[in-house]
């Protein structure tokens, strides 16, 4: 057995070597939970493919039974996401949980989602303006130097996120998205 399946198989990896890719959502299928399919990585190896049908109920998982990932590898993986991830906190009622797998991908696929959004908001001018905080607001024109250049002689006082790093300007966008 290789050294990386041998740290996969028992648990000796970080939570920044956990990934979820290839992510697919379907919004329009999307009712209770999100539908959605991706493949799992775990130190840059596959390991299995996770999905969820969006109608509220758990997270389906199809491992790779070849190398010994299946669904009881799966629940001692969920045992060791709620011991080394970070709490999440539930808005509904202010308290601090566990992160079990599930909660996982699900944060993973809200991600996803966030990101597509973001990178689709920034082929307009976003931008924000002083007197209005909180309020993200867009030009039509593109956001190409020239328009950019314009925009920003006539409304000096508007914070542009094109002049930001990405970064920031995600956050940025996450914090004033309407």
């Amino acid at each position: 057995m290789s050294d990386k399946l041998h740290k996969i198989k028992t648990f000796q990896f970080k939570a920044k070597d956990i990934e979820l890719k290839a992510i697919k959502h379907y919004a329009s299928m999307s009712e209770e939970t999100y539908c959605y399919e991706g493949n799992l990585y775990v130190l840059d190896v596959k390991v299995g493919r996770v999905s969820n049908r969006g109608h509220g109920g758990g997270d389906d998982w199809d491992g790779d039974h070849g190398k010994g990932f299946n669904h009881s590898w799966v629940a001692e993986l969920d045992i060791w996401c709620k011991k080394t991830l970070p709490k999440w906190h539930s808005k509904w009622d202010d308290s601090m949980n566990q992160q079990s797998f599930e909660v996982w991908c699900h944060g993973q696929v809200e991600k996803h989602i966030d990101e597509k959004e973001f990178n689709k908001a920034m082929k307009k001018t976003l931008f924000i303006d002083p007197s209005q905080p909180k309020q993200l607001s867009y030009f039509k024109a593109k956001p190409t130097k020239e328009n950019l250049d314009v925009l920003k002689k006539r409304n000096p006082k508007y914070i542009f996120l094109h002049d930001m790093i990405k970064a920031q300007a995600f956050k940025t966008f996450m914090e004033n998205e309407g």
